[in-house]
Order: C-alpha cells, then sequence, then structure tokens
C-alpha cells in the first residue's frame, strides 16, 4: 500500500491507513496486528476516515456522491450507506463510540446515528472537533476553539488542538504552540522554528508531554520535511526533537506515545528521549507500485 492517509481512534489503540481513495487497511497499534483491507468508498481530500476505540467499526465518506459509510472492521461488511449528508470534509466518533459526527465544507456538523446512519441534529458554525468524554473541544468557522463555556480566540489560523492534564493544547499555522486553562486563561506558549508549524498535536499523559509533528514549509536545504518536537505539558519547556524521515503522512497512536509514518516506522516517544524501529508495517510502501 502506498499510504496516503491516516487516521487513529480517539484513544490511539486502532488506526487507518488508506492509500489515495478506496483502499483502506485497519491495524492494532499496540501489537502491530493488520485486521483487514477493504475497498470503500473514500475518496481523496480532507479528513474523511475514523475508526471507533473499540476497533469493531470504522467509517468512511466521499465528498460528492457516495456520502458516508459504516463499516464493520472484522469481516469488511458495509452495515449502512448515507447519501443524505454532502460536501463532508471530516468525521469523527464521539468518546463513548456513541454516534458519528460528519463535519461539511458549509461548516455544519451532522450528529448521525451508528444503528441506520439516520441524521439525529445538526449544528452551524463548526469546523473541528477533539472528541474527550468530559471536555470535547470545537473550532468555529470564525476559527474559535470553545470548550465548557471558555472561548479563546487566535490572530493566526488554528492547524491542530488537544486536551490534556486538565488543560487545552493548540497550535497555530506558521506559529508555535498555545497552553490555556479549562477557563480559556493563557498558560503559557513555546515558539517552534522559524519556516515551520505543528501540523498535528498530541498530549502524552504517561510523560505529562506535548508531542508536536511539525512541518518545515520554508527552504530546508538538506533537512527533512517532518521533524517532531516534544514540550512539557506544564510548563512549555522544550524537551527534544528528532527529523524524522520522509514519510507522506504521520499519526500519532497509543496515547500519544506513538507515532507511525507512512514508511511503516515507528517513533516510541519517551519523557526526554525517543527510539525508532523500521519497517514494523512492511506492507506501507515507500514508493507507487508503478514507480
Amino acid at each position: 500500500m502506498f499510504i496516503r492517509q491516516m487516521k487513529a481512534s480517539n484513544s490511539g489503540r486502532f488506526f487507518l491507513a488508506a492509500e489515495f481513495e478506496k483502499k483502506v487497511a485497519a491495524f492494532d497499534a499496540s501489537t502491530g496486528e493488520k485486521l483487514g483491507e477493504y475497498d470503500t468508498k473514500l475518496d481523496f481530500g480532507g479528513d474523511r476516515l475514523c475508526m471507533t476505540d473499540s476497533g469493531k467499526l470504522f467509517a468512511a465518506a466521499a465528498y460528492g456522491r457516495f456520502g458516508i459509510t459504516l463499516y464493520e472492521v472484522e469481516s469488511g461488511k458495509a452495515l449502512w450507506n448515507t447519501k443524505e449528508v454532502k460536501q463532508i470534509q471530516r468525521l469523527y466518533f464521539s468518546a463513548d463510540d456513541k454516534v458519528l459526527y460528519a463535519i461539511t465544507a458549509s461548516s455544519v456538523l451532522y450528529t448521525i446515528s451508528l444503528e441506520d446512519g439516520s441524521i439525529i441534529s445538526t449544528e452551524k458554525g463548526v469546523e473541528k472537533i477533539f472528541p474527550h468524554s468530559e471536555h470535547e473541544i470545537r473550532m468555529d468557522h470564525k476559527g474559535r476553539l470553545t470548550w465548557a463555556g471558555a472561548v479563546v480566540a487566535s490572530q493566526k489560523s488554528l492547524m491542530s488542538f488537544c486536551f490534556g492534564g486538565e488543560m487545552v493544547y493548540s497550535s497555530v499555522f506558521q506559529g508555535g504552540l498555545r497552553c490555556h486553562s479549562l477557563v480559556g486563561e493563557e498558560l503559557w506558549t513555546a515558539e517552534n522554528e522559524p519556516g515551520s508549524h505543528y501540523t498535528d498535536i498530541c498530549y502524552v499523559e504517561k510523560h505529562d508531554s506535548i508531542a508536536c509533528l511539525g512541518y518545515r514549509f520554508a527552504e530546508r536545504s538538506e533537512r527533512s520535511a517532518f521533524f517532531l518536537d516534544v514540550y512539557s505539558a506544564e510548563t512549555g519547556e522544550k524537551r527534544y526533537s528528532l527529523d524524522l524521515d520522509e514519510g507522506c503522512e504521520f499519526v500519532f497512536t497509543e496515547g500519544g506515545e506513538k507515532l507511525i509514518g507512512s514508511t511503516g516506522n515507528v517513533v516510541t516517544i519517551g519523557k526526554d528521549s525517543c527510539t525508532i524501529e523500521e519497517n514494523v508495517y512492511e506492507d506501507f510502501d515507500k514508493k507507487r507500485e508503478e514507480e
């Protein structure tokens, strides 16, 4: 498989890896076991994959006429398909695995039943969600983060956000990292290297750290495009950095303790250093077959 999309379940226990479109594989991140490979209705773009924390279900969507399909992991069977929701950009399962969230290009959030794919409710003005049982975070169409009554604005576009250790963390376009309390008070900020930003961040409970996947968009000479920075979640002090391989996709798994790349390499994130295992996922091709 030439991997172009990756998505973990909310806890990071399981993850999906997909080609440009249609072909999707499911994995157990703790064992590396491949749970199945499927032909789906997935098309490229957006964030149109998600998997339950139970490891039993996954959903894939297309922007246009194919809508959303819910699949059973064990059998690969399509349980239902709905075409009521169009222009889908993002999919998430709720933290309790009870409903599916779909967000459209026009910033409308649909809450969808897992029983039959029917629409339970709609809400306008939602761009992204970080599912959590107690502190679900949302980014609205104005680029503000909202949770539990708190509203936090940003002068730059938000890239990623997460909750952990009773605090909310976020990264911004062409900028660094921010930490806010649950009432919305800014506690600290951390600057990243010039010419880069963090495309994905994850709270690592085991080490009380924030792991940040960085991308160098400016001139980088001989350095890799992607890198990993790890910070203290309490103080924002940077603990260490690592240049990553030339994979095009990465996903945090197992509560942020592992970062899996589309080349099949796995980074295990420690408190003060990390280790790298190469070619753990051997069927992740580094190049397209026809190349």
